[in-house]
């Protein structure tokens, strides 16, 4: 309970003042309505979500354009106000305010909502707490709000009088229109590659949050406004693509909210196989839709891309195929096997990665050192080519972590970085990164167990190619 309201009456010596039924019957209909806000207490939901223009007034006019905008923040018990000057209403201001709502209940059939402002004016307790009443629109479009003048709730008894009166208006936003690509909705629920992310795509596919896998707190939400650009696959539903050598992706104008900063900018959604994708997103925040994709140039900026993968495990067939004998720092070949970027210990003896052998879709490291052998078993999730580079997304068997291995071979020489965090860009591959470690081909695998058998259909083909020789032989 984060407010008490009570009425008091005077002090009284009386002596019919002594019993307190009789003391409390003083107190009339009409006496003041005393308001007790609680301190440091949790925040509660916020009656308004979403985004709205609004037009307010302090009563010397209406201050409608430019439109002032409030946003819901990525904690939905924060808002945030952008007020706007009118140069024609005397008491505007350009100026913004975060409410932190603290309480809300109902009274009779008037709504009241208690929160906290927070402004550059406000230095005092009093000056930031405030009383609120609402009502929703006859159209359910938008809300009219009444505030107080002081950090009570005295004499505010409709929305349409107050200190400050605000008529809220539900912003329109086209993303009712706008979808995410199948291919990156078909699976709701994501993780970043280190798993400390978790991505979860809204039931009506243009929009996700972005929230902590461990406490659930909401980090950011992406919120899809417009199409601006695709390049498509066959694989894809005809709406969203056509061939391209340079892969499969999509381009949107979306409206982001992290924390209680919002705004517009340019996302990229990079397919990269049926449970890997990568995310490419400007930081910089437009405050207009028309802004955010103009002039971009996506070059593969590192800090700008995330590689997500899906919780529905499902594994393809790894790009690597056959036996090689690596080398690198003992400290990098230890982080290969126990993905843990502080352990280390000494080895003095060989590392094998073997790659499709005992099953197509598995890569196996073999570390035998003097005192004992360590081995790591990895499936592969999905493997692309990139400006020369090639990438794999392997993870550890009987774990949730992953690693993006960025390779290159030539002459039988593999060169490998590798990171639990993020697939690496613009490095020397093999001598930089987290794991940068080299290799030698050692030869295909021993057996061909792991390697494709022929289909049916080939086998008739081949029956086919016989019959036709031995009857040519004939003639």
């Amino acid at each position: 309970m984060n407010v008490l309201q009570y009425k008091e009456t005077h002090c009284s010596n009386l002596p019919q003042h002594k019993n307190l039924e009789n003391l409390c019957s003083e107190i009339n209909g009409d006496a003041l309505l005393y308001s007790m806000f609680r301190f440091n207490t949790p925040a509660v939901p916020c009656p308004f979500k979403g985004s709205y223009v609004f037009s307010y007034s302090r009563g010397h006019g209406e201050c409608a354009y430019p439109e002032s905008t409030v946003d819901s923040c990525t904690d939905d018990s924060h808002l945030l106000l952008r007020f706007q000057a009118c140069a024609d209403v005397i008491g505007s201001e350009s100026r913004t305010e975060e409410l932190v709502c603290l309480a809300t209940w109902k009274e009779g059939s008037t709504r009241y909502l208690v929160g906290k402002l927070e402004h550059r004016v406000a230095k005092a307790d009093e000056d930031k707490f405030r009383c609120f009443v609402y009502e929703q629109t006859e159209d359910g479009n938008g809300y009219l709000v009444a505030q107080s003048g002081d950090a009570t709730c005295d004499g505010l008894f409709t929305p349409l009088e107050g200190s400050r009166t605000m008529r809220l208006m539900k912003a329109n936003h086209p993303h009712s229109r706008c979808h995410y690509p199948s291919w990156f909705t078909e699976f709701r629920h994501w993780r970043g590659l280190d798993g400390r992310l978790a991505y979860d795509i809204s039931h009506k596919n243009g929009s996700y949050r972005v929230s902590n896998a461990t406490t659930g707190d909401v980090v950011m939400r992406v919120v899809c406004t417009e199409v601006t650009h695709a390049v498509y696959s066959s694989l894809a539903p005809p709406s969203t693509t056509a061939p391209s050598a340079g892969g499969v992706y999509a381009q949107y104008v979306v409206h982001v909210t992290y924390g209680c900063n919002s705004g517009y900018t340019c996302l990229r959604i990079h397919k990269r196989a049926p449970h890997v994708v990568e995310l490419q997103m400007k930081k910089h925040l437009s405050p207009l839709a028309t802004e955010a994709c103009m002039g971009i140039n996506f070059d593969m900026n590192q800090s700008e891309i995330v590689t997500l993968t899906t919780q529905s495990y499902g594994s393809l067939e790894c790009p690597l195929a056959g036996i090689y004998s690596l080398e690198g720092n003992s400290r990098h070949l230890s982080r290969l096997i126990s993905l843990e970027t502080e352990e280390h210990w000494p080895c003095v003896g060989s590392t094998t990665l073997t790659s499709g052998c005992s099953a197509v879709d598995k890569m196996e490291l073999l570390q035998e050192c003097a005192a004992e052998k360590k081995a790591k078993s990895f499936q592969c999730r999905g493997s692309w080519e990139e400006n020369g580079t090639s990438y794999v997304i392997a993870t550890a068997v009987g774990t949730r972590k992953h690693l993006c291995l960025a390779y290159t071979e030539s002459d039988r020489i593999l060169h490998f970085s590798g990171s639990s965090e993020a697939c690496l860009r613009n490095i020397q591959v093999g001598r930089e990164g987290p794991i940068a470690i080299n290799g030698t081909s050692k030869g295909f695998c021993p057996t061909t167990d792991a390697a494709p058998h022929t289909t049916p259909y080939s086998d008739v083909l081949l029956c086919l190619l016989i019959a036709i020789g031995v009857l040519f032989s004939f003639r």
